[in-house]
Order: structure tokens, then sequence, then C-alpha cells
């Protein structure tokens, strides 16, 4: 359940701060925590 919820967040938080992206968004706020690029 907690992992669920964690990325459930994740991807409410990317779809609040990139309302026109897709499901990548969650990506993109993993991203901006890590400071880096993930490689797709």
């Amino acid at each position: 359940m907690h992992t669920a919820s964690t990325a459930m967040q994740l991807f409410h938080a990317g779809k609040t701060k990139y309302p026109q992206d897709d499901n990548w968004v969650a990506t993109r706020v993993i991203e901006e925590i890590i400071g880096a690029e993930l490689h797709r």
C-alpha cells in the first residue's frame, strides 16, 4: 500500500505541475527531486 500511495502522490504532483504532459510527469518529478536526469 505504501508504494502505491507514493506512486499516486508522484503522479498527482506531476499532473499539477505539468498539466499538459502525459504519464511521464511522475518521472519528471523524480528527476527534480534527485537532481539528475533519468535516461529513457
